[in-house]
């Protein structure tokens, strides 16, 4: 009997079972040989810092810190809740979750949150903490400890003449980790948030004429004091905000931001409206914010006839994404804001490539799942943030988010009585289609 057949004999003999064993203890050695012990997650090399050498990479020992953002749980289920959250006559129309709910059925579980920070303990940081809806993990290290966590190198850059840092490399995290991790902020402040404020200019029209017997009107495109709005709006019989407290995302030193609201309410008969000030990291004593804080606050105050229950100010250390990341997910993890006004953007493909764009994301879903809406400003930089060209068609973010209201400039023409007369849309505000985000059914 040739060799051949002598080993076709012997098959029969091996038991099927033992045969599938055998067949799975092959497959299993040849996938582990294949599958990376590191994977690249959404935070992907600055382009400020590809071409960095030895010479400009960041000492071992100098402070970092890391805002780790993790996957949401569930998420097509939460994209049907929030598609029929809209729908009238739907069991979910008008429905909304407590930060509680959202976490138990969306957020990473307690043990996936842990295994992150379990990491960066392991890795030498220090500070760890786990937000309330373990959507976040802040941690203080060097950048020392981000090289051991994350695999890339930080180097130092400059933007004009300010100073930053910016990973030189896609960072990754252990492949055990890679159904929870989604990026990680903080490894780059070369691309930060801008306020988007303009002053405008003041223009007459001349008056023009109305017909025999009609009296001439004046028109003007001018700044208004807000306590017109109600009158050039017709605001009305409508509900007033009584019962509605508004948050403004701010930074800095906010001192001078509500000695100015103070004096605002004085001199046009407005009850003082309860303030708060939540600090979302360390004090500072920037105050180049102000006047984007002065104008949202006293805005909101005399749109709503000084109606407000009440405005919190939730004060950022910086406007760096990693720190705005954070101030969103503690306004959301709060919960006291229904609206939530935001004055701040950058170029959304900078957004998207330190991976805070998706961070925010699953932010603002939480949000609408509780109910609140975060009104963003859509930029000043016309159809595109990313440059000063007049060129190109790229957005504003977070108001590229569906899951945001948008809101942009208009030029507001009315009478010397404040009667609405025209508006139409500021030039120079922002609004183009997305790069990224996914257009929304409606």
């Amino acid at each position: 009997m040739s060799i051949k057949n002598k080993m076709f004999d012997l098959r029969p003999k091996l038991a099927p079972a033992a045969v599938g064993l055998m067949l799975s203890a092959i497959a299993t050695l040849a996938g582990a040989s294949n599958t990376p012990a590191w994977v690249t997650t959404q935070t992907l090399a600055h382009p400020l810092a590809v071409t960095l050498g030895a010479k400009d990479a960041m000492k071992s020992g100098e402070a970092v810190q890391v805002v780790v953002s993790l996957k949401l749980r569930n998420s097509e289920t939460l994209d049907n809740f929030l598609a029929f959250q809209k729908v009238p006559g739907s069991p979910a129309f008008g429905a909304t979750m407590t930060p509680a709910q959202f976490a138990a059925k969306f957020s990473p579980t307690a043990e996936q949150a842990q295994a992150v920070a379990d990491h960066l303990a392991a890795s030498g940081f220090r500070n760890i903490e786990i937000a309330p809806n373990r959507l976040l993990v802040t941690a203080d290290g060097t950048a020392g400890t981000v090289a051991t966590a994350f695999r890339t190198t930080l180097g130092h850059v400059k933007v004009g003449s300010r100073d930053a840092i910016a990973n030189m490399t896609a960072v990754q995290i252990p492949s055990k980790l890679s159904g929870v991790v989604q990026s990680v902020l903080g490894l780059q402040t070369a691309d930060v948030m801008h306020t988007m404020n303009k002053h405008a200019n003041t223009v007459v029209a001349a008056a023009p004429a109305f017909g025999a017997g009609t009296q001439a009107r004046t028109l003007a495109t001018h700044g208004f004091n807000p306590t017109a709005f109600p009158t050039i709006y017709h605001a009305g019989s409508t509900v007033t905000a009584s019962a509605t407290t508004v948050a403004i995302v701010a930074e800095g030193n906010l001192a001078p931001t509500l000695t100015d609201l103070t004096a605002f309410e004085n001199a046009n008969g407005i009850t003082p409206v309860a303030t708060q000030v939540i600090k979302t990291g360390a004090s500072s004593t920037d105050t180049s914010g102000t006047d984007e804080w002065d104008l949202d606050s006293q805005d909101i105050v005399a749109m709503a006839g000084g109606k407000v229950k009440s405005l919190i100010f939730y004060d950022s250390p910086s406007l760096s994404n990693a720190n705005l990341t954070t101030e969103f997910n503690r306004v959301v993890t709060d919960n006291l804001a229904k609206v939530i006004n935001v004055s701040l953007g950058e170029c959304e493909t900078s957004a998207n490539s330190d991976g805070s764009l998706a961070a925010d994301d699953n932010i603002f879903k939480q949000a609408v799942a509780q109910g609140q809406t975060f009104v963003v400003s859509s930029g000043d930089s016309g159809s595109n943030e990313c440059t000063t060209s007049k060129t190109g068609t790229t957005p504003s973010a977070p108001a590229s988010s569906p899951y945001v209201v948008a809101a942009g400039g208009t030029t507001l023409t009315a009478t010397t009585a404040n009667a609405y007369t025209t508006e139409t849309v500021w030039s120079g505000t922002g609004g183009s289609a997305s790069k990224i985000e996914v257009q929304p059914t409606w």
